[in-house]
């Protein structure tokens, strides 16, 4: 047997289909097979695209279609053919590593709205919100957002595909009256978006608030993030505080809040420390902390916010969740019962919900569902293999969520095992 192909184009646009065809040729002609065909699309993952079994009295001829940024993640891809008789590779052939290039910026970067304060407090913190879609990119944009009071603060931001709440905090106003803000946004150097937004400045607030202070840029998911505000009285009256310090991601989602309360007497001052849980889904993924302080002196009102720097989650130095299942044997047949043991163990605190399933090219059958709330259990249960028309390959996945947030597989410990899958005699 001999395979041979290759891909339309070495380089293409996201969003574009790129066209591959292998060519399986038969040098044997008295053994027609049937042989296993394999068809395997590496990018960022490797993915099964096509499984089957082929009789090939001379050559049969396969083709594909594979859509750029869409089923195949990354900035390159390739594809690999074999063809197997039992365990043994006959043939296999590569094809050029296809380039994926990103859309341009103008086209991927889309801001849908800008969140500010109707009112603010002279001199205090106004956090401006960029609300950011990217789509059609390979790798990170970087993003610099900039806010013009009577000082011009700027920041730079590298994300990712998706939707993005970009906070840029900036000093307002000395002066009290109505007040016009100026916004822009720049990605990789082209001017995306700008325009001017009313603000109404209020008098001083009764009290000063520092910038957050926290302990480190990047943490640990599952660890805790430490933090310090800085609160000063600034007035001969009592002040009362009250509100919230939230952790919020990059995506605008609220993951942790603490509550505040607190009486600074005149003149007083005092300082908020406390810690926020990173919860294990945040892997990978940037956050910030947020303090929203609603501040009442006599009859009147003020709310401050502070915004932190970014933090970085990274993978946690040892597995959050550990799973382990019965080692399979590297065939199975279809319709077949299979006894598995599954073992979780978990250092979260908060319940998990554990799902193994078998993924084919065609479909995903889920084999066992499972919710454990204490540290360590093991479960036993029976699979029935699926039925197939045709000889195929299985891959065994584990799926884990927390509070129904999917946890990234760099934060956990748990198989992948591939299995052929095989018709009943």
């Amino acid at each position: 047997m001999s395979v041979s192909g290759d891909v339309s184009s070495s380089l293409v646009k996201w969003g574009e289909a790129c066209k591959a065809v292998f060519e399986v040729r038969n040098l044997n002609p008295e053994v027609t097979g049937p042989f296993l065909v394999e068809v395997i699309l590496e990018g960022e993952e490797e993915k099964l695209l096509d499984c089957r079994e082929l009789t090939v009295k001379q050559s049969e001829r396969l083709t594909y279609k594979v859509k750029a940024g869409e089923e195949v993640k990354g900035e390159a891809f390739a594809l690999v053919c074999r063809v197997l008789h039992g365990e043994a590779v006959l043939a296999e052939c590569r094809t050029r590593s296809v380039q994926v290039t990103s859309l341009p910026v103008k086209d991927a970067v889309k801001v849908i709205g800008v969140n500010i304060p109707k009112e603010v407090a002279s001199s205090s913190t106004l956090v401006v919100k960029f609300k950011v879609e990217v789509k059609g990119i390979v790798k990170p944009v970087r993003l610099i957002v900039s806010a013009e009071t009577d000082t011009t603060v700027r920041r730079e931001y590298d994300v990712q595909e998706g939707k993005h709440v970009i906070p840029l905090p900036v000093k307002a106003w000395r002066e009290e009256g109505r007040r016009k803000l100026r916004v822009s946004l720049e990605a990789e150097g082209v001017k995306i978006y700008r325009k001017e937004l009313d603000v109404q400045t209020l008098p001083l607030p009764p009290v000063a608030v520092t910038s957050i202070t926290i302990n480190a840029k990047t943490q640990p998911a599952g660890g805790k993030a430490s933090y310090s505000i800085g609160l000063r009285n600034v007035k001969e009256q009592p002040v009362e505080a009250k509100g919230k310090i939230q952790l919020v991601t990059l995506q605008g989602e609220l993951e942790t809040e603490n509550k505040v309360a607190l009486k600074l007497k005149p003149k007083g001052e005092t300082e908020i420390r406390g810690k926020m849980d990173v919860p294990p889904w945040l892997t990978g993924k940037q956050a910030y902390i947020q303090a929203i302080l609603q501040l009442k002196t006599g009859d009147k009102a003020f709310t401050l916010t502070e915004v932190s720097p970014l933090i970085t989650v990274t993978s946690p130095p040892t597995p959050l969740v550990k799973v382990t299942v019965t080692k399979l044997p590297p065939t199975l047949t279809e319709d077949q019962n299979v006894k598995l043991t599954i073992s979780v163990k978990k250092k979260v605190q908060t319940p998990i919900q554990v799902q193994l399933v078998a993924v084919t090219p065609t479909a995903t059958q889920k084999i066992w569902s499972g919710k454990i709330k204490q540290q360590e259990k093991v479960f036993a249960t029976t699979w029935k293999t699926p039925k197939t028309q045709n000889p195929t390959q299985i891959q065994l996945k584990t799926e884990i969520y927390a509070e129904g947030k999917p946890i990234p597989p760099q934060a956990v410990q748990a198989p992948t095992q591939k299995i052929k899958l095989t018709k009943k005699s």
